[in-house]
């Protein structure tokens, strides 16, 4: 048996059991808002660090869902149609159709992956609960399924800035002065 599932016997096992899971929170938060600084490059360094520290099975999941739950959140505030103005199209944007539904696309296909990912981590937050570790093969699914996510939503970015870009760039061609 795992010595974390343990029952404690004396009073100072149980203090020793209270301030491991203190610290095991405070580290989480830690490494949560440390992936936060300039992702993806803190968040591998947040898994490098919460591998030393043998708590990879908690955070990985942590992550996972955070991830997937701010994925989510914004993809669904992008699919909301706003219309530009009636007078836009005279200061020579145009929107590209063809691109706009590919990115259209990219964010339906990035919102399924989001909301599989919440899934996903939810269900392996509760099985490191239950547990009290992970399996290596679990982890490394984990860590995929993040990476995914993650440069999922990097790429539905770029495609995002160049429709926008391809649409504003013919105002900026005819030297409109107000862009």
């Amino acid at each position: 048996m795992d010595e974390n599932l343990e029952t404690p016997k004396t009073i100072e096992q149980l203090d020793t059991f209270i301030a491991n899971a203190h610290d095991q929170k405070q580290n989480r938060a830690t490494y949560i808002i440390l992936s936060l600084l300039l992702p993806p490059f803190t968040i591998y360094l947040a898994l490098f660090l919460s591998y030393r520290k043998k708590l990879l099975h908690v955070t990985l999941p942590v992550l996972l869902i955070f991830y997937s739950a701010i994925t989510v959140v914004i993809n669904l505030v992008g699919l909301i149609n706003v219309g530009p103005p009636s007078n836009i199209a005279q200061l020579g944007v145009v929107a590209n159709q063809k691109t706009d539904s590919q990115v259209t696309t990219l964010t339906i296909l990035t919102t399924f992956l989001a909301f599989s990912s919440l899934l996903i981590g939810f269900y392996f937050r509760k099985k490191a609960k239950k547990d009290g570790n992970l399996s290596s093969n679990s982890l490394w699914m984990l860590f995929f399924v993040l990476n995914f996510l993650i440069y999922g939503v990097i790429f539905l970015m770029f495609k995002e800035a160049s429709v926008l870009f391809s649409s504003i760039s013919p105002a900026i061609n005819n030297g409109y002065q107000g862009l």
